[in-house]
C-alpha cells in the first residue's frame, strides 16, 4: 500500500466518523474472522484474554518468549494482529495500526527479510521515511501522527514477542520520552539541512506562487477561497504592524489571535470560535508551504494545534454570546409591532425570499432603535432615519467588509414598508420614511458570460466517472441549455423534465407562481440528466423529490452549485470571474448571436419585461458592428475585401 493510499484511507476515516474498522475494510473482515476461527479451532478453546493485550494463539503457542507457535505465514500474522487491535482499540487508532503494518510489510519485502528479523536501525530507517510523506503537497505528517505510528510499532513487536513469533523484544526502551526525542531530533536535523532561497521575494511574488500552489493542490473552489482569503486577511494585519511574512514571530501570532477574538465586525457581533480557528488554520497552512519551499526557516505556528485552540476559546465565545441580545430576538417594546406587520405581509402573497428580506430589515432596524434608546415607534422622526441610513453605510458584514449597496437598499426598503403600513392603518399620524432617498444602484452591463467555445472548454475539463462528477456535469449542462437561475435549478423536480418533448417546467421561478414557465431543454442536457438519474440518483437514497441531490439524498444548496461552477473554472484555465449566473448570460447572448427573436429569449429566461432582456443586446452589438464596418472611414474595405484602405 502506497503512502498516497494510506492518506486516502486516513481521510475516509476522518470523514466517516464510524467506530468500527471493518467499515473501512469490509473485504478484509471475513478473512480476519476466518483466521480467528482457524486459530481457535487449532487451539481447541476460547480465546484467552490478557490484561494488556487481547491474545489469540495457535496450538502449541505460548506467551513466554522464545517458544514459537505453529507457523502461519507473515501476512496472516499481521492480519491476526490487526484483528486483535480492532477488538481493543478505536477505529481511528486501528487505522494507524493498519498503516504501520503495511509499512513494515513493504519494507521487509524490499530488504528480502521478514518483519520479525528487522533490526532497530532498520525500524529507525522506516521512521525517518515517514518525515518525507506529504498528506498534501508541502503538508508533512504531523508530530502527533508520527508519535502514534512509532508507538504502533512498539505494540506490534510486543505482541509478536508475547505470542512467540519473535525471540526478543528489541523495543522495550521505546518509551514516550524516547519517541518524542527521536522525532524532535529528526525535525531539527532536517531544519538545519533545509536550504533557504538565495534572495527575498516580495509580497506579489509570494502570493502568486502560493495561489498557484493552492490551485494545483485543491480542486475544490471553497477550499482555495478559504485558504487564500484568510491569508489576505492576515497579510492586512501584518501590514498594519509594518511586518512581513519573513518577520512574523510567535508574538505576532498572539496579537493576531487577540484581534480575531475581540474584533467586532458589527456592533456586538464577534467571529465564532470555528471561524477564528479556520483563519489560523489557513495561516499555519501557508507557513507549512513557506518553510518547505525554503522561503524561510521560521515557522511561528509549527507547534500550534488548531482544534485544541478552538476548544479552548469556544467556552469564552459562548459566554460572551449569552450576554449579547440575539439578533433573531426582537426587543420587547417592538415585538407587538413586528408580529402585526409580519402577519399582514404574510397575507399579501409575497415571495418567500421577499418576506425574509423584510423581516431581516425590520429586526436590524428595531435593534438599532434599542441601541440609541428609542423605546416607541412614535419617537422615530426624520433625524433618526437619516442617522440610521448613515449607520448602515458604516456597518460591516461577518467577513469584515462594508455592507453592499444592495443590502443597504433592502434594509431601507423594509423600513419604508414598516412606516407605510403604520401610516396606512392610522397607527401613526404621518409617514416619516418619505424623507429616505434610496441610494443609486447603477446596474451597468450584465454579469460577465462566456462564449460557446469557453463553455465547451469548461464542460469538458474532465470526463465524468464518479457519481458526483456525473451530477455536476448534468447541472452545468442544464444551466447552459436552459438559462435557468440558481434557485430555479435546485428546486427542479424529477417530474419537471419531459424527455419525450424536450421541455423543462420551472416551478419555483423568481417572482412567484405567476412566472412559472415551460421552456425547451437541449439533447445534451437531457442525456446527462438521464445518466445521472439512472446511475447516481437512486444510489444516493433520495429523501427529497427534487432532481439534483447531495450524496446524502438531500436537496443541493445554492452555494454548492456555485462551488461546482467555480471548481470547474479552476480546472479549465479560463481567466474570467464566472459565476452561476454566467451560464444564464451565455445562454441568452448565444441565442441572440444566432438571430433569435428577443421575445423568445425573454420567454426562455422568464423576464417580466422586455427591458430586462434588452440589456443582453448590449453584449451582442452585431447590428452596430455591421453598420460601423460599412460607414466608418477607417473600417471601409477594398473591393476585393482583403485589406483595409489606407486613410488619406
Amino acid at each position: 500500500m502506497t503512502s498516497l493510499e494510506l492518506n486516502d484511507l486516513t481521510a475516509k476515516a476522518e470523514q466517516s466518523g464510524k467506530n468500527e474498522i471493518s467499515a473501512f475494510y469490509p473485504s478484509k473482515t471475513s478473512e480476519l474472522t476466518a483466521l480467528t476461527q482457524k486459530a481457535e479451532a487449532e487451539q481447541g478453546r476460547d480465546t484467552p484474554k490478557k490484561s494488556n493485550l487481547l491474545t489469540i494463539t495457535t496450538e502449541g503457542s505460548s506467551t513466554s518468549s522464545g517458544q514459537a507457535p505453529e507457523s502461519l505465514d507473515e501476512k496472516s500474522i499481521l492480519d491476526l494482529f490487526l484483528l486483535q487491535m480492532q477488538k481493543k482499540y478505536s477505529a481511528d487508532y486501528c487505522l494507524g495500526v493498519e498503516q504501520v503494518s503495511q509499512f513494515l510489510f513493504e519494507y521487509s519485502k524490499r530488504k528480502n527479510k521478514t518483519v520479525f528479523t528487522l533490526t532497530e536501525s532498520e525500524l529507525d530507517e522506516i521512521r525517518r521515511s515517514w518525515f518525507d510523506i506529504e498528506l498534501n503537497p508541502s503538508l508533512p505528517v504531523s508530530d502527533v501522527v508520527l508519535l502514534k505510528w512509532s508507538y504502533c510499532i512498539r505494540i506490534f513487536y510486543q505482541w509478536t514477542f508475547e505470542k512467540g513469533y519473535s525471540r526478543h523484544f528489541i523495543l522495550e526502551h521505546w518509551k514516550l520520552s524516547h519517541i518524542k526525542a527521536f522525532i524532535q531530533g529528526e525535525r531539527e536535523r532536517r531544519t538545519q539541512e533545509l536550504k533557504s532561497k538565495t534572495r527575498y521575494y516580495n509580497l506579489k511574488e509570494i502570493l502568486r506562487a502560493y495561489g498557484k500552489y493552492l490551485k494545483e493542490t485543491y480542486e475544490n473552489y471553497e477550499a482555495w477561497q478559504m485558504f487564500f482569503q484568510s491569508l489576505r486577511h492576515f497579510l492586512r494585519f501584518l501590514i498594519g504592524r509594518k511586518e512581513s511574512f519573513y518577520t512574523v514571530t510567535e508574538e505576532s501570532i498572539e496579537a493576531y489571535k487577540q484581534k480575531l477574538f475581540y474584533h467586532e465586525y458589527q456592533p456586538g457581533r464577534y467571529y465564532t470560535a470555528y471561524f477564528q480557528a479556520n483563519r489560523l488554520r489557513a495561516v499555519k497552512r501557508f507557513f507549512d508551504w513557506f518553510t518547505v519551499k525554503g522561503y524561510s526557516v521560521n515557522h511561528p505556528l509549527k507547534k500550534f494545534g488548531v482544534e485544541t485552540y478552538r476548544k479552548q476559546i469556544e467556552p469564552l465565545y459562548q459566554e460572551r454570546e449569552q450576554k449579547r441580545t440575539n439578533l433573531q430576538d426582537i426587543p420587547g417594546t417592538f415585538q407587538q409591532i413586528y408580529q402585526s406587520i409580519e402577519a399582514h405581509e404574510s397575507t399579501l402573497g409575497l415571495a418567500k425570499g421577499t418576506l425574509q428580506t423584510h423581516r431581516r430589515g425590520w429586526r436590524a432596524f428595531f435593534h438599532y432603535l434599542e441601541k440609541i434608546s428609542v423605546e416607541k415607534i412614535e419617537e422615530v422622526d426624520e433625524e433618526v432615519l437619516k442617522d440610521y441610513q448613515i449607520y448602515l453605510c458604516q456597518s460591516h458584514n461577518s467577513e469584515g467588509k462594508p455592507l453592499s449597496l444592495h443590502t443597504q437598499i433592502r434594509h431601507l426598503v423594509a423600513v419604508k414598508r414598516l412606516f407605510a403600513h403604520k401610516a396606512r392603518f392610522k397607527m401613526l399620524p404621518r409617514d416619516p420614511s418619505a424623507c429616505i432617498d434610496l441610494p443609486k444602484n447603477p446596474r451597468g452591463l450584465p454579469t460577465r458570460g462566456m462564449n460557446d467555445r469557453e463553455v465547451r472548454q469548461l464542460l469538458q475539463v474532465k470526463e465524468p466517472k464518479s457519481g458526483k462528477e456525473i451530477r455536476d456535469r448534468a447541472i452545468l449542462e442544464t444551466l447552459y441549455s436552459t438559462g435557468v437561475r440558481n434557485n430555479e435549478l435546485r428546486n427542479l423536480r424529477v417530474q419537471d423534465v419531459d424527455f419525450v418533448s424536450g421541455l423543462l417546467r420551472v416551478n419555483v421561478p423568481k417572482g412567484g407562481a405567476d412566472y412559472q414557465r415551460v421552456i425547451p431543454i437541449g439533447r445534451s442536457a437531457l442525456f446527462w440528466i438521464q445518466r445521472y438519474r439512472q446511475e447516481v440518483r437512486e444510489a444516493w437514497t433520495p429523501q427529497e423529490e427534487t432532481l439534483f441531490l447531495t450524496q446524502y439524498g438531500k436537496i443541493i444548496s445554492k452555494r454548492a452549485i456555485l462551488n461546482i461552477v467555480k471548481s470547474h473554472l479552476f480546472k479549465s484555465g479560463i481567466r474570467k470571474n464566472v459565476v452561476t449566473h454566467s451560464f444564464r448570460v451565455s445562454c441568452a447572448t448565444e441565442m441572440l448571436k444566432n438571430k433569435a427573436d428577443i421575445k423568445f429569449v425573454q420567454q426562455q429566461l422568464g423576464h417580466r419585461s422586455i427591458g430586462s432582456t434588452e440589456k443582453y443586446l448590449r453584449l451582442v452589438p452585431s447590428d452596430l458592428k455591421r453598420v460601423h464596418s460599412k460607414t466608418h472611414p477607417r473600417e471601409r474595405w477594398n473591393q476585393d475585401k482583403t485589406a483595409y484602405k489606407s486613410p488619406v
